[in-house]
């Protein structure tokens, strides 16, 4: 796992995705993360938006206390 402090980034962010195969990055601040760069298998968009939506999230539980 690569960790980086935000206020240190100085590569692009295409830099970053390089290794991704290989180990996530890490963004940091003041040492608390913050942010995750890792690798992608067999997602499309729409599961992507959906699993990151509150109102989706929300409505999903609902269903499942049900």
């Amino acid at each position: 796992m690569k960790i980086v402090e935000i206020a240190e980034a100085n590569e692009t962010l295409a830099q970053y995705t390089l290794g991704l195969s290989e180990e996530p990055v890490i963004i940091t601040s003041n040492g608390q993360p913050i942010a995750a760069l890792v690798t992608l298998e067999n997602v499309d968009m729409e599961t992507i938006s959906l699993s990151t939506n509150p109102k989706f999230i929300e409505l999903i539980e609902q269903s499942r206390s049900r």
